[in-house]
């Protein structure tokens, strides 16, 4: 797990959600935190924070450290843009989280490599803006194929607690077998930890949405995306010159298409919206293979 002493300046959001008072003491698994005067970038007009009320989603596959250097820096511009309160990422590489979420509101992170081993390259990152505690995991290998499951619980404000899980997938098409069974997991795992919010799950799942592993999913969680996105949404796709690299180099279908990424909540939660990032470049540069999802939940019919 990545810490870091840097000072971050506090933000100035106003929502329903709240704002965290005071820093009490820091979870082992969270990063600390430093009340200092407000970011400039915050009062830059075309940053796009979240609505009143909402909570944001935001899961990404950074694609760790290949390619061109002035991705890492690019990344965490739109994570500051962006604003998200909670995040999944994968393919991180421990030493990348100091410049990917300095300066952001994403102050405590539980990086893979804290409870197993990482993959070369890097694992998967579960970042908050509130503090958030580790209340289970598991990793299972079997016939060649790896996954891993993280659950964190994040007390969201003047809310209560939230369930957030993220884990790594295998992603050879063959291996549907292998996220069906994580999926069904991943499903008693929530039933575990029941908690007054409704869960989210956000993640590079590797499988499209008529897949046995997502079908599982949906049927006990809200995807976002088919709720409120538009079009396709497909977000490892031959259009990202990126991603046509490594389709060509591990599927070799110069047509592929697929959205394998998700954002998913539990039923109660309403989706506000569902949108696309990092689907552009910027600056010229192409900030990953993968497409990211972001998407603003609406929590406030929630029955505590």
């Amino acid at each position: 797990m990545a810490q870091s002493t840097d000072a971050y300046a506090e933000d100035v959001l106003v929502s329903d959600l709240g704002r965290l008072e005071g820093t009490g003491r820091v979870e082992p698994t969270t990063r600390p935190v430093v009340r200092l005067t407000v970011d400039p970038l915050e009062q830059q007009a075309q940053r796009p924070g979240p609505p009143a009320q909402a909570l944001r989603v935001l899961t990404l596959n950074i694609q760790h450290d290949a390619g061109d250097q002035r991705r890492l820096p690019l990344l965490n511009r739109e994570l500051r843009r962006l604003r998200p309160h909670l995040v999944a990422l994968q393919e991180v590489r421990e030493h990348q989280l100091p410049v990917l979420l300095a300066g952001t509101d994403l102050r405590h992170t539980t990086h893979q490599s804290a409870l197993i081993r990482t993959t070369d390259v890097g694992g998967s990152v579960v970042a908050t803006r509130w503090p958030h505690r580790v209340v289970d995991s598991m990793e299972r290998r079997e016939n060649n194929a790896h996954w891993w499951l993280l659950a964190v619980t994040v007390t969201v404000p003047a809310r209560g607690d939230l369930l957030f899980v993220t884990g790594s997938t295998p992603w050879e098409p063959s291996a549907e077998w292998a996220r069906e069974h994580q999926a069904r997991e991943l499903v008693a795992l929530i039933a575990r930890h029941p908690t007054p919010l409704p869960p989210v799950v956000a993640g590079d799942l590797n499988a499209a949405p008529d897949s046995a592993s997502i079908r599982h999913l949906t049927a006990h969680l809200r995807d976002a995306w088919a709720t409120a996105g538009q079009g396709a949404g497909h977000t490892w796709t031959v259009d990202n010159p990126l991603a046509a690299a490594e389709i060509a180099r591990l599927i070799g279908d110069p047509t592929h298409r697929r959205r394998i990424d998700y954002v998913l909540a539990g039923r109660e939660a309403r989706v506000r919206s569902a949108t696309l990032v990092a689907n552009h470049p910027v600056d010229g540069v192409w900030l990953s293979d993968h497409f990211g999802v972001l998407a603003d939940l609406d929590l406030t019919g929630v029955r505590h």
